[in-house]
C-alpha cells in the first residue's frame, strides 16, 4: 500500500504557527461562500480580515475584520497571505495591491481577461518576492499525486497522447440570475466553460506530465442557445512540447452532476483517471491493469490551509506564478484558434 506521506503535496505539510490572511472579495466574487468558511475554519489561520468596497459581504463573514479600502486593510492588518475572490476583470487590480504591499496572493482562476494581464502581475509578484498563485485545487488531490508519481516513475513510458473531458451541467445557463451575472460576459468573465472550468484540466495535465502545451486549435459555441455571450463548449486539440497530442471537450452538456476525466497512453501503457471521484486506473505493458481508489480530500479548504503555510514559509507553493499564466495562455491561445481558424502557438 502506498504509504499516506507519498499522497499528500508538499503545500499540505503542517507546522506550528497561524498565518495573517486577508479576503478581497465582493458579494458576487466567485466561491466566496466557500472562501469566507475556508478561512475561518482553517486551523493554520490566526488573524482575518476582509476588503469589499460596498460592504454587502461583512455580515456573511463575522470572523474577519472589515474594511471597505483594500489598501486601508492592507496597512493596517499586514497579512502575509491575501485571498482574491472577485470576477476576472476586476482581480488585477486587487492582486497588484496586494502583492505591492508584500502580500502572498491565491487568485480564484481565471483572475484577468487577458494573458497579458496575468503577465505582468507574474512579473511583478516576482519582483516583490511573492508567490501568485490561481486556484488549482485539483493539483493537491491524492489521485493526481498518485497519478503523477506513477508517470515520473516511468510506468506509462514515453506519453504519445492524451484526452480530456471536463464536462458539467447546463441547467446553470438556464437560470436568469446567472444569465445576468459577470460569468455570462466574455468582457467580464474573459470566456465561458474553458476559462471556468476546462482550464482545471488544462493545469492538471501539464502538472501530471511536466509538459507544458505548446500548440493549439479550437473551435468554440454556444451549443445550448442561451442567451449568453460566452461559450458553453469547447473542443480542442494540442501538442505537448514532448511532442505528444491530444484532445479536450470542455462543454456544459448535463442536467446535473459532472463527467470528468484524464487519459494518458504511452509508449509501455495507460493511465486514466476521474479526480473528482479518487479513481485510478493504469496498465504498463505485460501486465495486468490496475484500479486505485484514492482518499477524496475538500478541495478548496485543503487549498486555503496550504496557502497559509505557503504564505507563513511552511511550505513550498503548490503552483507557481508562471505554471498559471502558461495555462492561461493555453487557454487563450484556444479562443483566438476558435476566432481565426488557425493553430496558436501557447507558449
Amino acid at each position: 500500500m502506498l504509504r499516506r506521506s507519498l499522497l499528500l503535496a508538499p503545500a499540505l505539510a503542517m507546522q506550528p504557527g497561524k498565518t495573517t490572511a486577508a479576503l478581497i472579495a465582493a458579494p458576487d466574487g466567485p466561491h466566496l461562500s466557500i472562501y469566507i468558511q475556508a478561512l475561518s475554519e482553517a486551523p493554520n489561520i490566526g488573524r482575518l480580515a476582509v476588503a469589499d468596497p460596498s460592504g454587502a459581504i461583512f455580515a456573511r463573514a463575522p470572523k474577519m475584520r472589515p474594511f471597505r479600502d483594500t489598501l486601508e486593510m492592507m496597512r493596517a492588518m499586514k497579512p502575509q497571505l491575501v485571498v482574491v475572490a472577485l470576477e476576472a476583470d476586476q482581480a488585477p487590480a486587487s492582486i497588484r495591491i496586494a502583492l505591492e504591499n508584500g502580500a502572498h496572493v491565491l487568485a480564484e482562476k481565471p483572475a484577468c481577461i487577458r494573458a497579458s494581464d496575468f503577465a505582468s502581475m507574474a512579473a511583478l509578484a516576482a519582483a516583490h518576492k511573492r508567490y501568485l498563485m490561481l486556484a488549482f485545487a485539483t493539483r493537491l488531490y491524492p489521485v493526481a499525486l498518485r497519478a503523477r508519481q506513477l508517470f515520473e516513475e516511468g510506468r506509462i513510458g514515453k506519453l504519445y497522447g492524451a484526452a480530456m473531458h471536463y464536462i458539467a451541467d447546463r441547467t446553470r445557463l438556464t437560470r436568469p440570475e446567472y444569465q445576468r451575472s459577470w460569468f455570462s460576459f466574455k468582457d467580464k468573465a474573459g470566456g465561458g466553460h474553458l476559462i471556468w472550468l476546462g482550464i482545471h484540466y488544462i493545469d492538471l495535465l501539464q502538472f501530471l506530465t511536466a509538459q507544458r502545451i505548446t500548440l493549439v486549435t479550437a473551435q468554440t459555441a454556444n451549443a445550448g442557445g442561451q442567451p449568453i455571450e460566452v461559450e458553453d463548449s469547447a473542443a480542442l486539440t494540442f501538442q505537448l512540447e514532448g511532442g505528444a497530442l491530444g484532445t479536450m471537450q470542455s462543454g456544459y452538456y448535463l442536467d446535473k452532476g459532472y463527467h470528468n476525466g484524464i487519459t494518458l497512453w504511452g509508449s509501455k501503457g495507460w493511465l486514466r483517471i476521474d479526480p473528482a471521484a479518487g479513481n485510478l486506473e493504469w496498465y504498463t505493458d505485460g501486465g495486468s491493469a490496475r484500479k486505485e481508489t484514492l482518499p477524496k480530500i475538500d478541495g478548496y479548504p485543503a487549498l486555503v490551509r496550504a496557502a497559509a503555510d505557503i504564505a507563513a514559509g511552511r511550505a513550498r507553493p503548490f503552483v507557481t506564478a508562471d505554471e498559471c499564466l502558461q495555462t492561461l495562455r493555453v487557454v487563450f491561445a484556444a479562443y483566438k484558434s476558435a476566432r481565426t481558424g488557425r493553430i496558436v502557438a501557447a507558449l
